[in-house]
C-alpha cells in the first residue's frame, strides 16, 4: 500500500525555527535602546523579522496569489512588508518623518509577526494531533501475507491473496486477511476490533480478523475475503479518500482578510492623494509615510490567533462537559450538518434492561421463590440476570442457600436449593430443559425470562431497556438546530418503531446490518445531505469515515475512537445534542472573536492617517499602538473564557 498521502501527513506549515527566529529578533528589537542598536541595525532586524518571522506567510500568499486567493497569510505577509517600508521610510529619512514613527512601526511588526506566527502553529499543532490517529489506521492494514501454494510459503502483496487462499501466521506477525483458523491453536490481540484488553483464544474453525496481532503460535487460515476486501483495508481506503478538514478552522480570518485588503488599500491611497494635495512638505514623502502607516495599521495583529485560541480554549471547556473535539478542522462542518444516524441502545436507553411486567402465578411470589431467584440470578452475570435480582431485592427477597450451581452461558442457570432444582433462563433454554412453556409466552422470548421449579415455568418475567430521561428532550433539540435524527439499529420492527415513536424520531431503519450504514450513509448524501454518524463498532468503521462528521464513545473499539471527529463520554443522545450546541457555540466565538479584533484595530487607523500630526507631530504613537495590540489579546481572552456554558444557557 501506498505510504501516507500529504493531505493526511502534511506538516505544520510554521515551523518551531520561524517562531524561535521571530522570539529572539523581536525581543532585540524591542530592546534596542537598552542595547543601544543603531537605527540601521534596527532596520536589519527589521528586515530579518519581516523575512524569517513571515516566512511562511510569505510563501503561502505567493502560492495563492497564483489562484488570486486572498487569504489572511496574504494580508499578513502585505502587511508585514508594509510595515517594513514605513520603518525604511523613517530611518532614511530621519529628519522627514519624527522618531516615534519609527519605534512604533517596530512594535507593529512585532506584534504581527509573533500573534501571526503563533496563531498559525497552534492552529496547526490541534490538527497534527487529531491527524496523527489516521496516520496509525492507514498504516493498520497489513501490506503483505505469507500464503502456501504447491511451491510452499512465500511472501505476497496484501493484493494478491485471493479468497480461498491458506495464510500462514507467525507469532507477532498480524493477521492478513479476514477468514477462520484452519488448523493450529493461539492467542490473538484483537484489542482494535473488540476494545478487550486480553488476547483471544483462537483455534481450528475460530474467526479472525485482518490487523489483530497473532500472540504465542503459529497459525494457518483460510482466507473469506480477498486481501483488498478486508474490513481494515476498506478503512485504509476510506481515510485516504476521504477529505480532510481544513486545518484553517471556520475560515472567518480568511474571510475577514479578504475584505480588509481592498479597503486598507482604498483607505491608504485615499489618505495618501489628502496628504500629498495639502500636507507638510515634503509632501511626496510625507504621503507615502501616510501611505504605508495605513496599511501596515490595517492588519489586525491577532487575526491569525482569534480562531485557534478561541477554539483551543473551547475545547478545553467542552471536555469538561464530556465532549472531546478529536479533530478541530470538522467544527466548521458541525453547523451544516442535516440529518445525524444513530442507535437506540445506549444513545435513546440506558442499556440496562429493567423489569416491567411479571407474568404466569403470581402465588409463586412467595418467599422461597423469590429467594431462590435472587439466589441463581446472583450468580449471573447477564445483564438481564442482574435487572431480575435488583427486581426481587426491591420486593424484599433474601438469597436462598444453594447446594450446586451449573450455568449455561448467555442462556440461563439452574441451582439445587433445599433438594429442588429452580432453573433461571430463557424461555427456549427452559423449554430445552423439559420445562413447560405457554408457546404464547416463546413469541416474546427475547425480552422475556422465565423461573420455573421442577419441569413446570412458574413465572415470566418481561424485561424492557429502559429510554433516557432527557432522550425526548435531546430529539426535539436536535430538530431545533435543523437536524434530523434517524435511528439506524438491528433491532425488530417493533422494538425500533417503538423507540422511535416515544422519542419523536420520524424515520427508522430496522434490522440494519453494519455494511448496510455505509449504504446508507451514500444514499442520504446522493440526495444532497450532509450526514452525521455515531458509531461505536468496529464494524462502523468504513460508515465513520464516509459521514460528513463522524462522533463516538469512549466505550467504542479502539479504531473507532481514532476515526471519529468527536468522542463522547458516553453515546446518550443528550451528550450528543450538547456536542452540536457547544460545536455550534465555538463557531459563534470564533466569528465574535475577529469581529471584536476589527473593531478595536479601527482605533489605530485615524491615527495612521495623521489625526495626531496637526497637534503632536505623530502619526502612531507607540503608547497607542502598544494599547491596541494589548487590548486585542485581552479581548480574546475574555470572549473565550466561558464559551460553551454561556452560549448554550443562551
Amino acid at each position: 500500500m501506498e505510504d501516507i498521502p500529504p493531505s493526511i501527513s502534511a506538516a505544520n506549515p510554521v515551523s518551531l525555527f520561524q517562531i524561535a527566529a521571530g522570539l529572539l529578533i523581536s525581543a532585540a528589537l524591542l530592546a534596542q535602546s537598552a542595547l543601544n542598536f543603531s537605527s540601521y541595525t534596527s532596520l536589519a532586524l527589521s528586515f530579518l523579522l519581516t523575512l524569517a518571522g513571515g516566512w511562511s506567510f510569505h510563501k503561502s500568499a505567493a502560492r495563492n496569489l497564483i489562484w488570486r486567493d486572498i487569504n489572511a497569510d496574504a494580508l499578513i505577509s502585505f502587511s508585514s512588508w508594509t510595515t517594513l517600508f514605513s520603518i525604511s521610510i523613517a530611518v532614511l529619512f530621519p529628519r522627514l518623518l519624527p522618531d516615534s514613527t519609527r519605534t512604533a512601526g517596530m512594535s507593529i511588526l512585532c506584534a504581527l509577526v509573533l500573534a501571526s506566527s503563533f496563531g498559525r502553529r497552534l492552529a496547526g499543532d490541534m490538527e497534527s494531533h487529531g491527524r496523527r490517529s489516521l496516520e496509525k489506521l492507514f498504516r493498520l492494514a497489513p501490506r503483505t501475507g505469507r500464503i502456501l501454494d504447491s511451491s510452499g510459503e512465500k511472501v505476497v502483496p496484501i493484493e494478491e491473496i485471493e479468497e480461498g487462499a491458506i495464510a500462514h501466521v507467525r507469532p507477532g506477525e498480524q493477521i492478513p486477511v479476514d477468514g477462520v483458523v484452519a488448523s493450529g491453536f493461539s492467542l490473538v490481540d484483537e484489542r482494535i476490533i473488540h476494545n478487550s484488553p486480553l488476547p483471544a483464544e483462537k483455534s481450528e474453525g475460530a474467526a479472525v480478523a485482518a490487523g489483530a496481532i497473532n500472540k504465542s503460535d503459529s497459525l494457518w487460515l483460510r482466507a473469506q475475503k480477498p486481501g483488498t476486501r478486508t474490513g481494515v483495508r476498506i478503512i485504509s481506503d476510506q481515510i485516504l479518500a476521504r477529505r480532510k478538514r481544513d486545518s484553517r478552522l471556520f475560515g472567518f480570518s480568511d474571510g475577514a482578510a479578504a475584505l480588509i485588503l481592498p479597503l486598507a488599500l482604498i483607505a491608504a491611497l485615499t489618505m495618501a492623494v489628502i496628504w500629498a494635495i495639502d500636507g507638510p512638505k515634503p509632501r511626496a514623502v510625507w504621503a507615502s509615510a501616510v501611505l504605508f502607516s495605513v496599511l501596515s495599521a490595517s492588519c489586525p495583529y491577532a487575526l491569525v490567533l482569534g480562531e485557534p485560541l478561541t477554539v483551543l480554549l473551547g475545547r478545553r471547556q467542552a471536555s469538561k462537559a464530556g465532549i472531546h473535539f478529536r479533530r478541530p478542522g470538522m467544527l466548521a462542518g458541525m453547523n451544516r450538518i442535516d440529518v445525524i444516524l444513530i442507535g437506540k441502545t445506549s444513545v435513546l436507553t440506558r442499556g440496562r434492561p429493567a423489569v416491567v411486567k411479571v407474568l404466569g402465578d403470581q402465588t409463586q411470589m412467595d418467599p422461597e421463590s423469590l429467594g431462590a431467584i435472587l439466589a441463581v440470578s446472583e450468580r449471573s452475570s447477564h445483564p438481564m440476570a442482574e435487572a431480575i435480582a435488583s427486581y426481587v431485592r426491591r420486593a424484599g427477597a433474601r438469597p436462598s442457600a444453594v447446594e450446586s450451581f451449573e450455568s449455561d452461558q448467555g442462556r440461563g442457570s439452574a441451582a439445587k436449593i433445599a433438594g429442588r432444582t429452580a432453573r433461571l433462563g430463557s424461555l427456549p433454554w427452559l423449554k430445552s430443559n423439559g420445562v413447560s412453556v405457554p408457546q404464547t409466552a416463546l413469541e416474546g422470548a427475547v425480552s422475556a425470562v422465565g423461573f420455573a421449579w421442577g419441569n413446570s415455568a412458574a413465572l415470566i418475567f418481561i424485561l424492557e431497556d429502559q429510554f433516557r430521561p432527557g432522550a425526548t428532550r435531546a430529539v426535539a433539540q436536535l430538530k431545533k438546530m435543523g437536524i434530523e435524527p434517524i435511528l439506524v439499529c438491528g433491532d425488530r420492527n417493533e422494538s425500533a418503531y417503538r423507540a422511535a415513536e416515544t422519542t419523536g424520531i420520524a424515520r427508522v431503519f430496522p434490522e440494519t446490518l453494519p455494511e448496510e450504514k455505509m449504504q446508507l450513509v451514500e444514499r442520504l448524501q446522493g440526495e444532497g445531505k450532509r450526514v452525521a454518524l455515531l458509531g461505536q463498532k468496529f464494524s462502523d468503521a468504513a460508515a465513520l469515515c464516509r459521514a460528513d462528521v463522524s462522533l463516538s464513545a469512549v466505550s467504542g473499539s479502539e479504531v473507532v475512537r481514532d476515526i471519529a471527529d468527536v468522542v463522547l463520554d458516553d453515546a446518550d443522545i443528550s451528550r450528543i445534542a450538547r456536542a452540536f450546541e457547544a460545536g455550534r457555540a465555538l463557531r459563534r466565538a470564533a466569528r465574535r472573536s475577529i469581529i471584536w479584533l476589527l473593531g478595536i484595530n479601527t482605533l489605530l487607523l485615524p491615527a495612521a492617517a495623521g489625526i495626531f500630526y496637526p497637534r503632536f507631530g505623530l502619526l502612531i504613537p507607540g503608547a497607542l499602538a502598544a494599547g491596541v495590540i494589548s487590548a486585542q489579546i485581552i479581548a480574546l481572552l475574555a470572549n473565550s473564557s466561558n464559551i460553551i456554558k454561556t452560549e448554550e444557557a443562551a
